[in-house]
């Protein structure tokens, strides 16, 4: 994730962001979700946030077994994982 998500990157993934669901508000942590999938766990922490066009978002983040990020995405509120 550290050479892959260099400056420019964040960048370019923040303006994105921001002309799909407008300035960033407010987050709040929603869960946290142990899942097994081929024998491997994975912790997903999900939190709601609000921005300017939208106030429900989900922000993901994924971690592997080792701590690692695994997984981060951004995308419409759904109650159901």
């Amino acid at each position: 994730m550290i050479n892959g998500l260099n400056e420019d990157l964040q960048k370019s993934s923040y303006s994105q962001i921001k002309s799909m669901f407008g300035d960033y508000q407010d987050l709040k942590f929603e869960s946290l979700k142990i899942y097994p999938k081929n024998g491997e766990s994975f912790d997903i922490y999900r939190f709601k946030g609000a921005f300017e066009k939208n106030k429900e978002v989900e922000v993901r983040a994924v971690l592997n077994k080792q701590g690692k990020l695994s997984g981060f995405f951004i995308k419409p509120w759904n109650d159901n994982l």
